[in-house]
């Protein structure tokens, strides 16, 4: 099997990543060279998902999974779970989700783009799952929304 083995270099000088390498034998991999992808340490006891919250409400968008969020922030996945709940009592997932539907409900207030544009805009990906999601949490679909709270 596969597993991972540290070695020395630079990147433990600077105290914040180790480099990994893998393969099934590991004495192979070493001669060979064979390394992985910087591995991000667990983070430290003070860090914050603050800052990647503050890069997702500018990507709701894109795609946001844990792995994607976690890498940004620098942690693990279980940690960044165990810190972004610690810091906004929800999961990431329904966090996202709201910050998703809060852009989304902005965008039918103020805009007259279409139902497709606004959920693909908003990370939803299509008119149906907005509506989905809309209707379950205020029990509107996105056109009676915007026919109720859009400014005239």
């Amino acid at each position: 099997g596969s597993f991972l083995m540290p070695t020395l270099d630079s990147a433990i000088a600077d105290g914040t990543t180790v480099r990994y390498v893998t393969g099934t034998e590991s004495a192979q991999s070493i001669a060979l060279g064979a390394v992985a992808d910087l591995v991000p340490l667990p983070a430290a006891d003070d860090a914050s998902t603050a800052p990647t919250r503050a890069w997702a409400l500018h990507h709701l968008g894109d795609e946001l999974t844990i792995d994607t969020m976690s890498r940004h922030a620098g942690m693990s996945p279980r940690t960044f779970i165990r810190r972004f709940r610690a810091e906004t009592g929800q999961p990431p997932g329904t966090w996202v989700r709201e910050r998703r539907l809060d852009h989304a409900r902005e965008l039918l207030e103020r805009h007259d783009l279409s139902v497709d544009a606004i959920a693909a805009r908003a990370g939803f990906g299509t008119a149906a799952n907005l509506r989905h999601h809309l209707r379950r949490e205020l029990g509107l679909s996105p056109t009676g929304y915007r026919s109720v709270f859009q400014a005239s």
